[in-house]
């Protein structure tokens, strides 16, 4: 219910398809992201790549938002959290759910 209440308010001011699926993968990705900081679990960063590939589905801008979140972990930390294993298994699970989108972009000139 955390994500979907805040695709519906996107909704609800007149945000489409794109900006409701935008909204819900950002609110998932920010609370992915706090529970990997609060655990330590490396394991997160295959729900983070999962979380990150579909919002890149909707919109690029996510990468925004996860290099500014990884620009902050490495001004502030916990630093500890990039050391993990799991962290290149959650950028492969993020490529492959983003890949589609990115194919398509290619075949047509990155025009959209």
């Amino acid at each position: 219910m955390t994500v979907v209440l805040p695709a519906l308010v996107s909704r609800e001011f007149g945000g489409g398809r794109g900006a409701q699926v935008l909204t819900a993968a950002t609110t998932a990705l920010g609370l992915v992201v706090l529970r990997l900081f609060r655990t330590g679990d490396g394991r997160w960063w295959l729900a983070i790549g999962a979380v990150i590939g579909i919002g890149l589905e909707a919109k690029w801008l996510v990468l925004l938002m996860v290099a500014s979140i990884g620009l902050s972990v490495l001004a502030v930390g916990p630093r500890t959290v990039f050391r993990s294993g799991w962290l290149a298994a959650g950028i492969m699970v993020a490529l492959a759910l983003a890949a589609p989108g990115l194919i398509w972009q290619a075949a047509h000139d990155f025009l959209c």
